[in-house]
C-alpha cells in the first residue's frame, strides 16, 4: 500500500531572527549598562531549529509536524499551519523549549480538494517586545487517496439464480476501520446500476451485502463498485450461463469377447447428481467389429430393458460372427 508510505521533508534553518530595533548598539559609546540591560527580554543569538513533517497531505488525517529547537535562549511559540491557495485551512501552535522536542497536530479537513499546499512554520517570542525568531515554508502534495477499499467475494465465477455475497473493508492511512459510511453499486456488463446500496455503515469496520441473480442474467463481467470520501474501487466477478447435468450414465463391460461367447454381458449405472439411482427403461445399442481385418463384418445388437430403480441394469445379449472390442454404445 503505497499511500501508507510517509515521504518526509526535512526544514533545517540555522539563523532567523534579528535583533529589537530599539535595543542599543554594542558600540553605542552612550550606552554605560549594556552588558545589564543585554540579558532582559531581548533575543541577540539567532535561534537554530529542526523540523520534520510529511510532504504529502490527505483529507481526513492527522497531519504532524515535528518540531525541535537546537539553540535558543528562551523558549519559542511554534506555529504551524497548512494553507491552500494562501487560505489557512488548519493550524496547531506549541510552546517549545530548547532542547525538548514536540509535535503539533493538525486536522485537515475531509472536505479538502485539490490545490496549491504550503506548509508554514513560525516561531514567535512571548515576550512583551517579542516578534518573529523564524519563519519557513515549504510546498506539499496533495493526495485524494485517503484511505484503501478492500473488496472480496466468495469466488469468482457465478451462474444464474446464485447469491452473490460480498464484503468492502475500508482502512485510513493508520491500518484503522473507517468509519463512516460507503455507497456500494452493483453493475451489470453493459454498465447499468442494477442494484445500490447508499450511506452504508460498517460494523466494526466491514460492510456485507450479498446480491441475488435472476435465472435469465446478463452473462459477462459484473462490477462492484464502492464510494467513501470522494474515493472509488471496482471489483469484478463473473457470470456464466450453466446447467446442471440431471444424471449420469455409467456403462462398464468387458474390452473384448469370443466367438464362443453364448451372451454379452454389462453393466449400466444411472444415478442422479446426487446418488440416487435412476428409474426408467434402457435401451441399448451396441456395435462389434471383428478383430481380423480381412473379414469386416459387423453385428449390431438392440437390447431393451427396463429399471426398478437400483440403477443398475445386467444385459445379455446374442450375437452372431466375429466379436471384437466395443466401439460405440
Amino acid at each position: 500500500m503505497d499511500f501508507m508510505v510517509r515521504m518526509w521533508v526535512t526544514l533545517l534553518v540555522v539563523g532567523a531572527c534579528s535583533a529589537q530595533s530599539n535595543v542599543p548598539a554594542r558600540n553605542d559609546p552612550f550606552n554605560d549598562g549594556f552588558k545589564r540591560r543585554e540579558s532582559n527580554s531581548v533575543i541577540f543569538e539567532e535561534p537554530t531549529y529542526f523540523i520534520v513533517a510529511s510532504r504529502v497531505v490527505r483529507p481526513s488525517q492527522i497531519y504532524r509536524v515535528a518540531v525541535s529547537i537546537l539553540t535558543s535562549p528562551i523558549s519559542l511559540s511554534v506555529r504551524a499551519s497548512i494553507l491552500r491557495n494562501g487560505v489557512d485551512i488548519g493550524s496547531a501552535t506549541q510552546d517549545c523549549k530548547p532542547g525538548i522536542p514536540e509535535t503539533l497536530l493538525i486536522k485537515i479537513p475531509s472536505t479538502t480538494v485539490p490545490g496549491q499546499y504550503r506548509l508554514r512554520v513560525e516561531g514567535n517570542t512571548d515576550r512583551a517586545l517579542g516578534g518573529t525568531a523564524f519563519l519557513n515554508e515549504t510546498i506539499l502534495d496533495f493526495s485524494q487517496r485517503s484511505m484503501t477499499i478492500f473488496i472480496q467475494t466468495e469466488k469468482p465465477v457465478y451462474h444464474q439464480t446464485q447469491i452473490v455475497r460480498f464484503r468492502t473493508i475500508p482502512i485510513n492511512t493508520e491500518l484503522r476501520a473507517f468509519d463512516d459510511a460507503v455507497d456500494v453499486y452493483m453493475i451489470d456488463p453493459r454498465g447499468f446500476i442494477v442494484r445500490r446500496w447508499l450511506s452504508r455503515q460498517s460494523n466494526f469496520g466491514a460492510v456485507s451485502l450479498d446480491y441475488a441473480l435472476s435465472d435469465q442474467p446478463t452473462y459477462g463481467k459484473w462490477t462492484i463498485r464502492v464510494a467513501a470520501q470522494g474515493q472509488t474501487e471496482e471489483e469484478h466477478f463473473y457470470v456464466e450461463e450453466y446447467y446442471q447435468t440431471r444424471f449420469e450414465v455409467n456403462v462398464t463391460m468387458p474390452a473384448f469377447y469370443f466367438d464362443s461367447d453364448r451372451y454379452i454381458h454389462g453393466t449400466v449405472m444411472a444415478n442422479y447428481t446426487s446418488g440416487a439411482p435412476v428409474l426408467g427403461n434402457l435401451t441399448l445399442k451396441a456395435t462389434f467389429r471383428p478383430i481380423r481385418v480381412n473379414e469386416p463384418k459387423y453385428t449390431t445388437t438392440t437390447t431393451t430393458s427396463s429399471g426398478d430403480g437400483s440403477g443398475r441394469r445386467m444385459v445379455h445379449s446374442t450375437h452372431q460372427g466375429w466379436i471384437g472390442s466395443s466401439e460405440q454404445l
